[in-house]
């Protein structure tokens, strides 16, 4: 009964394992390029706490970043009052009359101070967004708003471009803190994840990812 019993685990185990190994390269194919699971190793309390730290930190830092410079001190003042007239003054959809309102009072305020003392544009995250949805989004109507867009465009361009770059920093990295928690909770069930795109000491490439899933398999 003992030796049937020990039989029925080491089978178990061996089916747990090529399925394990089938998931794997399974992942490593669909994610060629981008990160791949190393079969041969496995992840240590070390790994799993490390990857959780860099997650958790780089997420905060990112939360609480609230220093996106839009424009310098000496051009700050013109920058304001161009965004200002630009998201009052424009034609938005209905929806957005709340985020007008408020952005206005925001803006007001760095205007009054900018005023009395020089000092650079930066905003924090809410209000850039906010920018950009209106600047992305202005849709005029007529003739009329078209000259009007024509009059504004050499301000509006480095505004945008600024903006912009901003917020595809933030999404880049808010992209890179989701990556971040997939890999720490692959590491914490068990399967060592690695980046490729990102992390110059990455053992191997996809490619070879997936050639060492199916040699494992065959036993070499």
């Amino acid at each position: 009964m003992a030796k049937k019993e020990k039989k029925a685990a080491a089978d178990a185990a061996a089916k747990q394992a090529e399925q394990r190994l089938d998931a794997i390269r399974e992942y490593n194919i669909n994610n060629m390029g981008s990160s791949w699971i190393d079969p041969k190793r496995v992840p240590t309390e070390e790994d799993v706490n490390a990857a959780k730290e860099e997650f958790e930190t780089r997420t905060k830092a990112l939360q609480e970043k609230n220093d996106y410079l839009v424009a310098d001190a000496p051009n700050a003042l013109r920058v304001a009052k161009f965004l200002k007239d630009f998201i009052s003054n424009g034609f938005w959809a209905q929806r957005y009359f709340v985020g007008v309102i408020n952005f206005v009072e925001y803006i007001d305020k760095f205007i009054e101070e900018c005023e009395k003392e020089e000092k650079d544009l930066v905003m924090e995250y809410p209000p850039l967004q906010f920018c950009m949805l209106m600047l992305e989004n202005y849709a005029g109507f007529g003739l009329e708003a078209a000259k009007k867009m024509a009059e504004l465009w050499d301000q509006y361009v480095p505004v945008y471009d600024t903006i912009r770059d901003h917020i595809e920093w933030y999404n880049a990295e808010a992209k890179m803190c989701e990556r971040l928690k997939q890999r720490w909770g692959m590491l914490a069930q068990g399967y060592y994840l690695v980046f490729t795109d990102v992390e110059s000491d990455a053992v191997a490439t996809a490619e070879e990812a997936a050639e060492n899933t199916e040699n494992k398999e065959k036993g070499e």
